[in-house]
């Protein structure tokens, strides 16, 4: 749940100077770069280095960071040192050494009896919540292990209970005068022998009824009785339900999960929403914000390795639960305030590009950053009316 809400299927990247201005050759770099990570892997050289897309990678980095509380990855470099594929890295993997030289905690990753040093430039670590006290990172969600345990515990014994209790079952009745005299005549004389046959026979009637289906037929004679029990009990349902309640309140508060996903939900449309809007919250913080500080520090180091002095801001677009077609107007008024400040000149025309369609605008579009091309086209009401009266319409 975390993993699909918390990583939109679009993004984008914008890199600029040092001094916080656009830089265009460096946000088409980042972006080629992007293109070459998720459909140019290298075909000569390489044969199947598995899922290398910024979704996959994203998705494995974000069920780190759910699972562990940390995700971190590799910027692999062709022999020409130029930033090939990111290769993620479970955290599991990774431990911390003391480095004597330094007087800091360098990362290790061991493999079997392999052991790989991770302080190196390439490779990007991320945490979430991290503790000051332990440079191992810990899971949101460790605190939903108990409620988790408990849960399933209390479903065994549930299942337990209804076979036992609640379900009903086949009484046999036996009429033992009639059945000891057909007994044998050596039976008739010694009561262990007696007690052998009889025991006998009991055996093979309970595995006769245990082993019938519900379409089977029941055939008995007249010293057998069949009877049907069932067993009853007015307060169990409330104490189950009391008891059931409780496990998922643990359970949802433990995993950060609202009980719409879990799959318990209750109340009001308006707790719904409020349920909903906090995971929204929940999701940006714990897979969203990290995903982009990792690719932000990835394509930022990329981009340096090819001389430019700059840094890359990697954006998922905002969390929204509804479908596109009902956000037509709200991308509409979001259009029109980026075209104001695109017509006062607070904004490039490449930003503008990028923040309308996700990308560098055409090299042959007219430069509109600054021509007061709104103002123009929103001409006086006086006016208005004159080229209404002149200029008649159908409309």
């Amino acid at each position: 749940a975390y993993v699909r809400l918390g990583i939109p299927n679009k993004f984008h990247v914008v890199a600029r100077n040092m001094d916080g201005t656009f830089n265009r050759d460096a946000t088409q770099l980042a972006q080629q770069l992007i293109t070459r990570f998720d459909l140019l892997p290298d075909y000569i050289t390489d044969g199947f280095t598995g899922p290398q897309s910024i979704r996959a990678v994203s998705e494995s980095l974000a069920r780190e960071l759910i699972m562990y509380g940390s995700c971190g990855g590799e910027i692999v470099l062709d022999k020409a040192r130029m930033p090939k594929r990111i290769q993620p890295i479970s955290t599991t993997q990774i431990k911390f050494v003391a480095d004597a030289a330094s007087k800091t905690l360098v990362p290790w990753q061991y493999i079997a009896d392999q052991k790989i040093q991770l302080d190196i430039p390439t490779f990007v670590y991320v945490t979430l919540d991290q503790s000051l006290l332990n440079p191992y990172s810990e899971s949101p969600i460790e605190s939903a292990i108990k409620p988790a345990i408990q849960s399933e515990q209390f479903s065994a014994d549930i299942n337990r209970i209804i076979s036992k209790v609640i379900h009903p079952r086949q009484k046999v009745k036996i009429d033992e005068e009639a059945l000891r005299k057909h007994l044998s005549p050596e039976a008739q004389v010694d009561e262990n022998v007696a007690n052998a046959e009889l025991n006998a026979i009991i055996s093979s009637i309970e595995s006769k009824i245990n082993g019938l289906r519900p379409e089977d037929a029941l055939v008995f004679l007249s010293s057998l009785d069949f009877v049907i029990e069932n067993s009853s009990n007015s307060g169990l349902s409330s104490e189950y339900e009391v008891l059931q309640n409780i496990a998922n309140a643990r359970m949802s508060t433990g995993s950060k999960t609202n009980g719409t996903v879990l799959g318990f939900a209750s109340g009001s449309s308006n707790i719904a929403s409020s349920e909903i809007l906090l995971f929204m919250k929940s999701a940006t913080g714990a897979v969203k914000t990290p995903l982009e500080e990792f690719w932000s520090r990835v394509f930022t180091l990329s981009t340096r390795l090819f001389g430019l002095d700059v840094v890359v801001e990697f954006r998922y677009n905002a969390i929204d639960l509804r479908p596109e077609a009902e956000l037509l107007a709200f991308q509409q008024t979001k259009q029109m305030i980026i075209l104001e400040q695109l017509s006062l000149g607070l904004i490039s025309d490449e930003v503008a590009s990028l923040q309308l369609t996700g990308k560098l605008p055409d090299p042959g579009m007219k430069p509109l950053s600054g021509t007061g091309f709104r103002t123009n086209a929103n001409p006086s009401v006086n006016e208005q009316k004159v080229d209404q009266a002149t200029n008649p319409s159908n409309s």
